[in-house]
């Protein structure tokens, strides 16, 4: 999706506060869930928006904005997936 990126789990490491690759892919989970759950949220507001008759309308325009920011979200997703597996294949130290 985003091609060959420099993964610097070393920063991701500092960043969590781990020291280990195991514990780093633990602390990537705990922020998958709580993406998950913002994306919950977001779906949930989503749908206490009114659906308006006329297009054009700021209703029209909130739902969009929230469903581009929960799709956003689940990309963010999609890139820590990418690094805990990357800490699961135990790559810290390599660029």
């Amino acid at each position: 999706m985003w091609g060959r990126r420099n993964l610097d789990l070393d920063a991701w490491a500092t960043a969590l506060g781990v020291s280990n690759d195991t514990d780093g892919i633990a602390a990537v989970r705990r922020l998958d869930s709580e993406l998950e759950a913002i994306i919950t949220d977001l779906a949930r507001l989503k749908n206490k928006l009114p659906e308006s008759v006329r297009s054009g309308t700021y209703a029209d325009a909130a739902r969009d904005f929230v469903g581009t920011a929960a799709e956003s979200l689940h990309e963010s997703r999609d890139c820590l997936k990418t690094i805990s597996e990357a800490f699961g294949r135990h790559e810290r130290g390599e660029s």
